[in-house]
């Protein structure tokens, strides 16, 4: 991509698919941290018609090794030139690109979930939004009564929180990076971000932090958690019992809760931990499967054959791979499993059930009972979560 003005004819094509007016100074905002060489587009007749993008961005796997992933993002194809294959061209693009790069694994959030099987992703990470109102619930005897936090203004805490984001992000499988850049982008807290409520305020823990919004949603008072980071398990409770009392607040909303967080646990009355949306978020695809599964730690000391199945988007992927504690490498042995890319990046990072998979018919069981040790060989303690999105 050649310059602002032609990234103006990209943000063109993107804001017709979603429905975004990008001004002069927003497009500029995004590229602070979008590296337009990354930028790939298609073209019709001299115009953008289709376009796709990638941040630079490091995962953590299971066993804390973090590797370079490509974080995809601006996908879109006009509608006028749908069916035509172009996404298709695009991907294979820049999956090109990709591999030139080394990045073992690619990561995205899909706007439609239909689209990125085929492409080889595969749903690697689940959350929740969750709503509760403060005024029905207490903390049980023995839960740790907070203390040790305070409250920042933006400029504090543009300073304060991404050491503590760092240090979660070393401790968390499924954690995306975060660099200054973007650090910088999200503090711009732009009025369009904020759903009618509340520029973000902050509150800070020594081991966590959470940034929050308040305003009125139709007869509620509201407070949206934007950005929620624990370290411990004190700093998890503390911030919760400050956010659940914050005066006025009807309702507090958070959009991004692991399946496995123990809020529930803490209350007199879990079920009003009331989930209001469930759905996929991290979804994941192994470029280079070696590489990738050999960065991770695996959970058991047995051993797998995998043979991952052909197709017009594995690019050299398919094939057989031993699976042990060594990590992995190609072999000509008996396959235990047989599944496609898409499955093996679910399974990647622990937080999908290859049991649920094969149950599914998603995973051929060859061997009887290597998917229940495939299960266990794949989990992740903690179980992958990411609340970085992109």
């Amino acid at each position: 991509m050649d310059g602002p003005d032609e990234f103006a004819k990209v943000a063109q094509v993107d804001g017709w698919v979603f429905g975004v007016d990008y001004a002069d100074a927003d497009r500029a905002d995004v590229l602070s941290i979008l590296d337009p060489t990354r930028i790939h587009v298609a073209v019709d007749d001299g115009a953008i018609v289709g376009v796709t993008g990638a941040y630079t961005k490091a995962l953590t796997l299971p066993g804390l090794a973090q590797v370079p992933a490509a974080g995809i993002t601006w996908v879109s194809v006009l509608s006028t030139h749908r069916r035509r294959g172009i996404l298709t061209q695009l991907l294979a693009t820049q999956r090109a690109a990709i591999a030139e790069r080394g990045e073992p694994i690619s990561i995205l959030y899909a706007s439609e979930s239909a689209i990125y099987e085929r492409f080889g992703y595969g749903i690697a990470t689940m959350n929740r939004q969750v709503q509760i109102d403060p005024r029905l619930v207490r903390f049980r005897p023995g839960v740790p009564d907070g203390g040790g936090l305070r409250l920042v203004d933006a400029t504090e805490a543009r300073g304060l929180l991404p050491p503590l984001y760092d240090a979660h992000h070393a401790a968390q499988p499924g954690s995306v990076s975060r660099d200054g850049s973007w650090w910088d982008y999200l503090f711009l807290d732009k009025q369009d971000w904020r759903g009618g409520l509340s520029a973000r305020r902050y509150v800070v823990h020594d081991e966590g932090f959470a940034s929050y919004r308040l305003g009125e949603d139709g007869e509620a008072f509201k407070l949206g958690v934007a950005d929620f980071v624990a370290l411990t398990p004190a700093a998890h409770a503390a911030l919760w019992r400050f956010l659940l009392s914050v005066d006025l607040v009807t309702v507090v909303e958070t959009r991004d809760v692991p399946l496995h967080d123990p809020l529930p646990w803490l209350l007199d009355h879990p079920r009003r931990v009331r989930t209001s949306d469930f759905g996929d978020r991290l979804w994941v695809r192994l470029n280079d499967v070696e590489a990738a599964l050999s960065a991770r730690s695996w959970a058991t000391d047995d051993e797998l054959v995998v043979e991952v199945l052909d197709g017009p988007t594995t690019d050299g992927t398919a094939g057989r791979y031993l699976l042990d504690g060594g990590g992995c490498t190609r072999t000509d042995r008996t396959p235990d499993l047989v599944m496609g890319l898409s499955e093996l990046g679910s399974l990647s990072l622990g937080g999908v059930a290859a049991t649920m998979l094969g149950r599914a018919g998603r995973i051929d069981e060859r061997t009887p009972g290597a998917l229940w040790r495939a299960e266990a060989m794949f989990s992740s303690d903690p179980p992958p979560f990411n609340t970085t999105a992109f």
